[in-house]
């Protein structure tokens, strides 16, 4: 009887495979290929390629959750998340009302993104040695770079504090179906002045309950790479220059 002896695979060739836009930028191939074999796994782990586009819109709970602990093992290959609920209060998500399904999402994915951002502890040394020598930020080096985030849930002040503040460069808070935001304006200011790396902002909310307070452009006006800036809805609290006419040359 003839026995074959088992080769490791090098994952390496699977790597390079998921490097193509057609395969990194679809969850369900990157799923089938987790499932096909440890090597493929193990290079679905390690693509590098943050080119998938996550839409968490109205998904039900138990989706979350599985989200949420997907994510820190697969950081590096989103590149923008979008978690909406599209619902006024009186409808209802998953069996749940807006508020509690709001606040349900929002515990479980916090944490998922903070967690993302870590470096495992084995290989913080190396990363910081890789800095020293390369001359690199060690910004570089964290695991989630999540270019692009959209959301209209209220009361965001723990998802903004989660938000990786070194790769954001796109945020979208649209409080269309909203009756309160949730969050003051001195601690919305503080958050976004965060956030420095932004190129991209669009605040709108369109009840007029649920008004932007004006104290937030204060930490808009910090945004130094700001380029582009979309400011809609109704607004409450705003400074009294912010309410002058601004005069043409």
């Amino acid at each position: 009887m003839m026995l074959r002896r088992r080769t490791a695979v090098d994952s390496t060739v699977f790597i390079t495979a998921l490097e193509h836009p057609s395969l990194n930028s679809d969850p369900k191939v990157l799923c089938a290929a987790a499932q096909v074999c440890s090597a493929w796994r193990d290079a679905v782990q390690q693509c590098g390629a943050c080119n998938l586009d996550v839409d968490l819109s109205r998904v039900p709970i138990q989706q979350l959750e599985s989200f949420a602990a997907w994510l820190p093992g697969h950081a590096t290959l989103v590149r923008s998340i979008t978690a909406k609920a599209m619902t006024n209060s009186y409808d209802r998500v998953g069996g749940l009302s807006r508020m509690k399904y709001i606040a349900a999402a929002q515990q479980l994915l916090q944490p998922a993104l903070q967690q993302s951002q870590l470096l495992p502890e084995e290989a913080s040394a190396s990363a910081s040695r890789k800095c020293l020598s390369s001359g690199k930020p060690a910004q570089q080096l964290h695991r989630l770079r999540l270019h692009w985030y959209h959301t209209d849930w209220a009361k965001p002040a723990g998802m903004l504090a989660a938000l990786p503040a070194y790769s954001l460069t796109a945020l979208e808070l649209d409080w269309e179906y909203q009756d309160i935001i949730g969050v003051d304006g001195s601690t919305l200011s503080a958050l976004l002045a965060r956030l420095s790396s932004l190129q991209q902002l669009r605040l709108a909310a369109q009840c007029s309950r649920a008004g932007i307070p004006g104290e937030c452009l204060a930490g808009i006006a910090s945004l130094g790479q700001l380029t582009e800036l979309v400011l809609q809805g109704q607004w409450r609290q705003l400074p009294q220059r912010a309410k002058q006419p601004v005069q043409q040359p």
